[in-house]
C-alpha cells in the first residue's frame, strides 16, 4: 500500500507521511564534508594546548 501512495503522490508528499512512510525531506543524511569538518575542529584545540 505504501508503494502505491508513493507512486501516486511521491515520496516527499504529505500523503506518503500519513500512510506511514518517512518523507525524503525529513531524513537526515550526513555528508562527508560535515564528518571531515567535525573531526578537524576537534583536533585544533588539542594541538594548540600541546604546542
Amino acid at each position: 500500500m505504501l508503494l502505491g501512495v508513493a507512486f501516486e503522490y511521491g515520496r516527499d508528499s504529505h500523503q506518503y507521511e500519513l500512510a506511514g512512510g518517512v518523507r525524503t525531506s525529513d531524513r537526515v543524511r550526513k555528508s562527508m564534508r560535515t564528518r571531515i569538518k567535525g573531526t578537524t575542529t576537534e583536533r585544533q584545540p588539542t594541538e594548540m594546548v600541546s604546542a
